[in-house]
């Protein structure tokens, strides 16, 4: 496993926000990597965001197949089921709980075994892959604005910086039952993998992104201090988090 890619991850509270709300974890061992963000602000979104990248790992360890067969129908089934249980863990967590109400995060999470892999969401934290020149989203962002495109009634323009993008309608520990988005892909040797929250995203748009990501005189950690940099730079006006994966 640890021979089929490199990677390194980063988080910083940004320019505007006083604390961190958002968490990340690498297990090389199970080639996952997991990104959250906690929303709710003053309702314990570090909290949240630290429950949803601690347990997953966990859970995912119970799934896995001794071939490592990410890919089969029966594990996408497993991982959206123990992401739900999860989900509803940090909702159960909520309920008479003073400062607690309304805690919750996104997730983005990968597992990457044998060149393929499981990509699962929920919110609007990103996964994208970077293909020789050809960068794209492979997560779809679970908000408003993004349900309003799909619907024809925003242009992608207005999609871009609409008022609605904040307004999440599916994350870990909503009170409605969870509904994740999990996706499976082939990967290439030198591919490149993006794993972020939006404090990335709505500071770098896609063309800069994809440069950043482009540097192959670059290691991951020097691209992950770059996207921070850049993203500060922007403004920082939320927390910035990136997990950069090289497939070797």
């Amino acid at each position: 496993m640890l021979n089929q890619f490199s990677y390194a991850g980063i988080t910083d509270k940004g320019l505007k926000r006083e604390k961190n709300e958002d968490s990340w974890k690498a297990d090389p061992e199970l080639g996952l990597f997991v990104v959250s963000d906690g929303i709710g602000g003053e309702f314990a979104g570090d909290i949240a965001s630290g429950i949803v990248t601690e347990t997953l790992p966990e859970l995912v360890r119970e799934i896995i197949p001794k071939d490592r067969d990410i890919l089969q129908d029966k594990i996408k089934r497993q991982l959206i089921k123990k992401i739900s249980q999860l989900s509803n863990l940090i909702a159960d967590k909520t309920e008479d709980q003073p400062g607690l109400t309304g805690m919750g995060a996104t997730l983005v999470c990968a597992i990457i075994a044998d060149h393929k892999m499981l990509v699962a969401n929920m919110g609007d934290s990103r996964a994208y892959l970077l293909r020789d020149h050809d960068f794209r989203q492979l997560t779809k962002d679970h908000n408003l604005s993004q349900l309003l495109f799909d619907e024809g009634a925003i242009t992608e323009e207005e999609f871009k910086y609409h008022p609605s993008k904040n307004r999440l309608i599916r994350f870990m520990g909503m009170p409605s039952p969870p509904i994740p988005e999990a996706k499976d892909f082939n990967l290439m040797s030198g591919d490149r993998v993006l794993l972020c929250s939006d404090g990335v995203t709505n500071m770098i748009d896609d063309d800069d992104l994809s440069k950043i990501l482009s540097d192959k005189k670059k290691t991951p950690q020097e691209i992950c201090d770059e996207i921070v940099k850049v993203s500060n730079w922007a403004g920082g006006l939320d927390n910035i988090t990136a997990i950069v994966i090289l497939i070797n």
